[in-house]
C-alpha cells in the first residue's frame, strides 16, 4: 500500500489545485522525515529514534487527513513507528472506552464511542476527520504497524490541569508548582503539559524502541511563540534530553522559531464553522465558497487517494 499510495500522491500533486497542494504537503512531510532518518543512519545512529513534532491548528480537517495519510506511508518503515496525540493520557477512561486499552472491545464499539466523544470535542469544523483518525488508529491497534499513544496531562471540564489524576499531580509536584487551579492554555499549564508529553513519549519510545516517533500537537507546543516560552516548548525539552528532533508545522499562522529545522506546510483552504455539522471551505486564492461540508470534502480526498476503505 505504501508504494502505491506514494505514487498516487505524486500523481495528484500535479493535478487540481486543492488536491495537488494537499498531496504536496503530505509528500513534503514524508520526504523530510525519510531524509532525516536516512541522515541519522548514515551517521551510524541507526538505533537512535527520530522525534517528529507535527504542529496543527486543531481546526483544519485536512490536518487530520494529513496525519492519517502520513502514517499510512510510514507504517511499514523498518524499525517501527509510534504515534502520540495531544489528548489526555486518561482520555479513554474518561470517555468510557477502557476496553480499548485492553484490546477487548470490537471496533464497532470504538467507532460508536468515538462518534459520541468527538461530537462534543473542541471544533465542529473537524469532527468527521477526527473520527477518521481514530478509526485508523483503531485498526493499528490490531495490525500493530503503528503503536498509538495519548500523552497529554489530564485536564478537567473547566480546561484546568486535573490535579486529582495521580500521574499529572506527580509531575506538577516535581516541577514545584503549588497552584490549585492551573489553566491548560496559559503559559504555566502549557509548560506542565509539554513536560508531561515529553516524559510520556520518552517512556513509550524506551519501551518499544521505534526508529520514528510522531508527536501530533497544537503548533504552539512545538517551539514557543510570543506568548509561550521557547525553553518550555516540546522542541527545547526534547533537545535537553539529547533527542534528534524534526519539526513539521502545518499551521500557516504559527510563529515557529526553529527555522533551521522547521518544515512549514500550509494548506490552501480556510475553514469557517457554519452550525454544528458544516463548514465553509474557502479557496484562499479567489475567496469562493467551495460548497462542500467537512464529511464530503474528506470523503472526496480519501476516494482520490484510493483510501475509500478508511471512510466510516
Amino acid at each position: 500500500m505504501s508504494n502505491k499510495l506514494l505514487k498516487q500522491l505524486k500523481k495528484l500533486s500535479s493535478g487540481a489545485p486543492q488536491m495537488a497542494h494537499f498531496s504536496g504537503c503530505v509528500l513534503s512531510s514524508y520526504h523530510a522525515i525519510a531524509a532525516k532518518r536516512q541522515s541519522l543512519d548514515t551517521q551510524g545512529r541507526r538505533d537512535e529514534p527520530l522525534i517528529v513534532l507535527i504542529g496543527e491548528t486543531h481546526l483544519n480537517p485536512l490536518e487530520y487527513l494529513h496525519h492519517v495519510v502520513l502514517m499510512e506511508l510510514l507504517k511499514d518503515h523498518d524499525g517501527g513507528v509510534v504515534s502520540a496525540l495531544e489528548l489526555d493520557h486518561d482520555y479513554l477512561e474518561k470517555e468510557g472506552m477502557e476496553d480499548y486499552i485492553y484490546n477487548q472491545a470490537p471496533l464497532s464499539y470504538w467507532y460508536d464511542s468515538a462518534e459520541f466523544a468527538f461530537a462534543n470535542f473542541e471544533a465542529p469544523e473537524a469532527v468527521y476527520s477526527r473520527k477518521i483518525l481514530f478509526n485508523y488508529l483503531a485498526h493499528q491497534r490490531i495490525d500493530q504497524k503503528i503503536k498509538p499513544l495519548f500523552n497529554d496531562a489530564s485536564c478537567n471540564a473547566f480546561d484546568e490541569i486535573e490535579l486529582q489524576d495521580s500521574a499529572t499531580k506527580e509531575l506538577v509536584d516535581a516541577l514545584g508548582v503549588e497552584d490549585d487551579f492551573i489553566s491548560t492554555v496559559l503559559p504555566l499549564g502549557m509548560k506542565i503539559r509539554n513536560h508531561f508529553m515529553v516524559n510520556t513519549l520518552d517512556r513509550f519510545v524506551q519501551r518499544y524502541s521505534p526508529r520514528i516517533a510522531l508527536q501530533f500537537a497544537g503548533f504552539k507546543h512545538l517551539a514557543g511563540d510570543n506568548e509561550y516560552r521557547v525553553e518550555d516548548s516540546l522542541t527545547a525539552l526534547f533537545n535537553e534530553r539529547g533527542a534528534e528532533v524534526l519539526n513539521i508545522d502545518l499551521s500557516p499562522c504559527s510563529n515557529n522559531r526553529v527555522a533551521d529545522e522547521n518544515i512549514e506546510v500550509s494548506t490552501l483552504l480556510r475553514y469557517e464553522a457554519v452550525g454544528d455539522e458544516n463548514v465553509r471551505l474557502i479557496d484562499e486564492h479567489n475567496e469562493q465558497d467551495i460548497g462542500l461540508n467537512e464529511t464530503e470534502l474528506v470523503a472526496s480526498y480519501l476516494d482520490a487517494l484510493g483510501l475509500s476503505h478508511f471512510k466510516i
